[in-house]
């Protein structure tokens, strides 16, 4: 295909060669106006008449008609040979019309103007004869292979070849007669009668050709436009003949003495010429067609209301002879009540008889169809719409656009289909996109989607009428508007698919909802005015139907969201343990609503951070990081759309900023997104960032739901926060009154045995006391008072455990040799030691020495040694050990006793916890004092564990860490925030 610039100086050039013919025929008829001006008002013998005036304006005008439409013929028509012979009959008759009252002032009938008049009639009627047999069906080109029958072939041969002849003489007759009146012009010998009648049997001759063609077309045409191409053609011969005939030659053979005069009646002259360009125009003529039918069916209609006007005078005039009054009356009442019907016929014939057409798709388009029981279904819509396009316009090639709001595009309805069906559908859209890209020499790509901000768009909806795809091409590669030339008006793209294309924009109150774009007819036939209107037609009678779709599709699409984001609000609180479950529910709800990626970030007031809650994979595109640090201007609601040739924004609240999204992203998104921020009392509780997977615009509507929904998360993660603390604060209650029962079983059972062994030592004593030995009364005053002393330590140890928090506060860190320490607590329990005959090991470097509060240190390391001491048998050794790693001192309790299953070492440090193997044990505790060590450890900075296999012998390792002192520079810090790890 040639570039667009190459086309357009071919057409120049070509247009300017047709122009410069037009020019000399404009001469031409000026030359002749003059001369005919200048001999009618010099012979006339009243050139100041104003009837002579008029006829000799009425002669100029209509002469001058004939030259416009022929020129206008042979500049733009696209039949050549149509063209050729139009323009040429145009010129014979501007040259036999213009000197028409010039030739009747000549003497003798056989005068210069006389001759060229009558030059011009002989070979107008050939021309006419000729122009019938090319237009509308060419029969001097029809071909023999359009027939399959042998016998067929023959007639169509033989019939060219008559035609053909026919031509030949009409020709050869005319320009014998012409030469004739030169013959008589230059010699003056005139055979009238002879050559009256050879011109009577010329004319007759060529109007029954005539007929009989006009006859034969109407009965082959194929098309409705041959035939409404003929229609226009014959119409306009009826309305230039019928005034004429009607008004002046009937009335005067039927000796009527109410007739028209001729110059009057043959005003209608005018119209001839018109109707004939028309009738070539037609289909090339692209928004004056309605314009040109609203004339016709006002100078029929005034025809009408003429011929009504002239029956009514006259059939009155012969029923109230004598009577002026009544007969004023009559006429005024008859034509009053008359003129309405003859005004409304004459419309009604207009249309039927001139615009058949119109009229036929009228009645197909309002014939009963699948449209009264159609659904909302925007594909079923679409396609009836389609369908009624398939039938209406003859083609296969209709693709449909429908304006989609959420995405932003106009999509492609009904989808298109693989197959053979749609490969009609497929070609056309292939020239679609190469017409609407922006670059021209880009590679195409097959697109069902047009973005509604493309800028050719924007013409098309400007634009007062359907474009050809060859305008919007043009359109495409020059970044202009739409021509204001003659093609604005008329159809001079070449018939190629881009002139056989026509883009409909889809309207419902004037609102451009969708493109309807035909392709090439069947027929290869091009798209020209009368198309628009039968455009306009089909689209008033489904476009409402298709807005009603498409608003449900809507509707339907934010029902769908509403109702995914109302499951949010039933989250039954019980279903969840954290705020990060909420959240997860919450993201995977929003994320099933738009098909994209939805998180939750939450807000951490101490780091000021936002960070993800622990959401699947993938992440959104533009959030990879697990945390980020927001800006004021991220705590706002930002609607970000991406489309094809452009982003926008929505800044909801607060000051919009320069960039179109949040300026905590690292990265520019590249697909459309939401960004809701979540407050609880005005303070910042987190965001939600939703991502989509395909192009979307928010409307208001879909931003005021995203909104609410963001309101409704906030308070549904404020709720789960509230409903956490409840649930902990119920927890730690059942955990209180647990602690507290178990303190009281623990303490009723474990203060019995103590307090019955002294009450029964003491009662024994009182019945016994004369009969006792002195040695057993000392026993069992010993025996009474270890009972007391093992009360004292439950009872201390039960003080303890309730004021250790207070202790823990006031623990004040000072250096401390260990080794003291550890001596001191072995003496203390060095009696007991000796009588279990027990070895205590110590291990302990005299110089090392650590940070703690010597009273506490004195208490944990006695609850030690008198738990191993406790709980492994009579004999066994006690290990006591320490060394230092680092900054910490580890000090070490060793036993060999049964040891602890490794179940149970988490909670041997937790109030009131025993062992169930020494619940029923001759051991006594109230499960207080290792819960206590951990406290007071924990409090000097350090930690406490045990190791232990579980195995019988094996025994228990308690260990304890505490700072070590350098001694060489020793110092001693109060702070204990930080906590020593075991190894």
């Amino acid at each position: 295909m040639a570039p667009p610039q190459h086309k357009a100086m071919h057409w120049i050039h070509t247009r300017a060669k047709r122009a410069l013919v037009v020019f000399f025929a404009l001469i031409l008829y000026s030359a002749l106006l003059f001369a005919s001006a200048e001999y009618t008002f010099h012979y006339s013998r009243n050139s100041a008449s104003l009837l002579l005036w008029g006829s000799f304006g009425f002669s100029a005008f209509t002469g001058l008609i004939f030259l416009a439409v022929g020129s206008l013929v042979w500049i733009y028509a696209k039949e050549r040979k149509v063209a050729f012979t139009l323009f040429s009959l145009s010129l014979t008759m501007m040259m036999a019309i213009v000197i028409r009252d010039a030739a009747g002032l000549e003497a003798n009938g056989f005068g210069i103007f006389t001759v060229l008049s009558n030059f011009s009639s002989f070979y107008a009627i050939a021309l006419f004869s000729w122009l019938l047999l090319l237009f509308p069906i060419n029969y001097l080109a029809i071909s023999e292979t359009e027939t399959k029958l042998p016998s067929s072939k023959i007639i169509t041969s033989r019939t060219k070849i008559w035609l053909q002849a026919y031509i030949i003489l009409t020709f050869t007759a005319a320009t014998l007669m012409a030469l004739y009146t030169i013959y008589v012009y230059l010699t003056g010998k005139n055979l009238a009668p002879l050559f009256d009648s050879i011109v009577l049997l010329y004319v007759s001759t060529n109007l029954v050709g005539a007929l009989i063609t006009i006859g034969s077309t109407y009965t082959r045409s194929k098309s409705s436009r041959e035939r409404q191409q003929l229609r226009i053609f014959t119409g306009g011969v009826i309305l230039t003949i019928a005034p004429f005939l009607f008004l002046t030659i009937l009335p005067e053979a039927l000796n009527i003495p109410f007739y028209i005069d001729s110059n009057i009646s043959t005003l209608t002259f005018v119209v001839f010429p018109l109707a004939l360009g028309y009738s070539i125009l037609r289909y090339q003529v692209l928004i004056f067609d309605s314009y040109v039918r609203t004339a016709v069916a006002w100078m029929v209609g005034i025809i009408f209301l003429a011929v009504l006007s002239y029956v009514v005078v006259a059939i009155c005039s012969i029923l109230t002879v004598g009577q002026p009054t009544f007969y004023v009356v009559l006429v005024a009442s008859i034509t009053a009540f008359c003129a309405p019907a003859a005004w409304g016929l004459a419309r009604f014939m207009t249309e039927y008889l001139f615009f058949n057409e119109l009229f036929h798709y009228r009645r197909l388009l309002n014939t009963p169809s699948a449209l009264n029981n159609s659904s909302l279904d925007l594909e079923e819509a679409a396609r009836l719409l389609t369908l009624a396009a398939i039938r209406t316009f003859e083609t296969q090639e209709v693709c449909l656009f429908v304006l989609n709001e959420e995405s932003g595009q106009y999509t492609l309805y009904p989808t298109i289909q693989d197959d053979i069906k749609d490969g009609a559908r497929q070609q056309l859209l292939a020239r679609i996109t190469k017409s609407l890209s922006i670059n021209a020499s880009a590679e195409i790509d097959l697109q069902n989607t047009i973005d509604a901000n493309h800028p050719l768009l924007a013409q098309i909806q400007a634009s007062s009428r359907p474009l050809l795809l060859g305008e919007v091409r043009d359109m495409s590669a020059t970044h202009t508007a739409p021509s204001r030339t003659i093609s604005r008006y008329l159809n001079t793209h070449t018939e190629d698919d881009y002139g056989n294309t026509l883009i409909t924009p889809v309207r419902v109150q004037g609102k451009m909802i969708g493109l309807l774009v035909l392709g090439k007819r069947g027929n290869q036939e091009q798209y020209a005015g009368p198309d628009f209107e039968i455009a306009q037609l089909l689209l008033d009678r489904y476009s409402t139907v298709l807005e009603t779709a498409r608003l449900y599709r809507q509707a339907k699409l934010s029902a769908e969201l509403q109702h995914w984001l109302y499951l949010a609000s039933m989250f039954p609180s019980t279903s969840f343990h954290t705020i990060e479950e909420l959240a997860l529910a919450y993201g995977q709800t929003a994320s099933n609503a738009v098909n994209g990626i939805a998180e939750i970030w939450m807000y951490d007031p101490k780091k000021k951070l936002l960070q993800r809650t622990d959401a699947p994979e993938p992440h959104i595109s533009f959030l990879q990081e697990s945390s980020i640090q927001p800006e004021n201007s991220d705590w706002q609601t930002y609607f970000y759309s991406v489309s094809k040739r452009e982003e926008t924004q929505t800044v909801v609240t607060g000051i919009p900023t320069p960039t179109a999204y949040p300026a905590c992203l690292s990265t520019t998104p590249q697909m459309p997104f939401v960004w809701l921020p979540l407050y609880k009392s005005e303070e910042p509780l987190g965001i939600i960032a939703i991502s989509y997977s395909h192009m979307h615009v928010f409307s208001e509507e879909e931003q005021r739901i995203w909104q609410m929904f963001a309101h409704q998360c906030a308070i549904g993660l404020e709720n789960m926060r509230i409903t956490i603390e409840l649930r902990t604060a119920y927890e730690r209650q059942k955990e209180l009154d647990t602690l507290k029962d178990l303190f009281i079983m623990t303490a009723s059972h474990e203060l019995r045995t103590p307090l019955t062994a002294v009450q029964g030592y003491i009662e024994l004593l009182k019945e016994h006391d004369g009969t006792l030995s002195p040695e057993m009364r000392a026993r069992f005053i010993d025996r009474a008072g270890r009972g007391c002393d093992e009360l004292t330590l439950m009872v201390g140890n039960i003080m303890d455990a309730s004021r250790v928090h207070i202790d823990a506060e006031n623990i004040h860190l000072e250096q401390v040799p260990l080794l003291e320490v550890v001596q001191h607590v072995t003496e203390i329990l060095d009696a007991l030691v000796r009588e279990e005959r027990r070895t205590v090991t110590i291990d302990i470097d005299p110089q090392l020495q650590v940070a703690a509060d010597d009273l506490r240190l004195r208490q944990i390391l006695l609850n030690l040694v008198n738990n191993a001491q406790k709980y492994s048998p009579i004999g066994t050794a006690i290990d006591i050990a320490a060394h230092q790693k680092g900054r910490f001192v580890t000090v070490s309790v060793r036993d060999h006793g049964a040891g602890i299953p490794p179940a149970d070492k988490d909670r041997l440090f937790e109030r009131f916890v025993r062992l169930e193997r020494d619940m029923n044990s001759p051991v006594r505790g109230a499960g207080l004092g290792l819960y206590i060590c951990k406290k007071l450890t924990c409090a000097m900075g350090g930690d406490i564990w045990v190791e232990s296999t579980g195995i019988a012998g094996k025994g228990s390792t308690f260990l304890f860490t505490l700072s070590a002192v350098d001694q060489q520079a020793p110092t001693i810090v109060d702070d204990v925030s930080h906590f020593a790890s075991h190894p």
